[in-house]
C-alpha cells in the first residue's frame, strides 16, 4: 500500500506541475496558446477565467500528490 501511495503521489505531482505550467502559460499568453490549436488556429483564445480554473485544478492535483508523497515518507513511530 505504501508503494502505491508513492507511485500515485509522484504521478499526480508531475501531472500537476506540467498542467500548472501550461495553464500559467495560457494565462500569460492566451493568443499564443490558441495558435497551438491546429483545428482552429485563428479562433477565439481561451478565456482568462477558464485558464484560471484550470490552473486551480492542476494546483489541487499537485497538492494531492504532495500529500500522498508526504504520507509515504512519514515514518511510523513505535512507542
Amino acid at each position: 500500500m505504501r508503494f502505491l501511495k508513492a507511485i500515485a503521489g509522484t504521478g499526480l505531482l508531475l501531472v500537476g506541475l506540467v498542467g500548472s505550467a501550461v495553464s500559467f502559460l495560457a494565462l500569460a499568453d492566451p493568443v499564443g496558446t490558441k495558435m497551438a490549436d491546429d483545428a482552429d488556429p485563428f479562433g477565439v483564445p481561451p478565456s482568462a477565467s477558464g485558464s484560471l480554473i484550470l490552473l486551480v485544478v492542476f494546483l489541487a492535483v499537485g497538492a494531492v500528490g504532495v500529500y500522498l508523497l508526504s504520507r509515504f515518507w512519514r515514518h511510523k513511530h513505535v512507542a
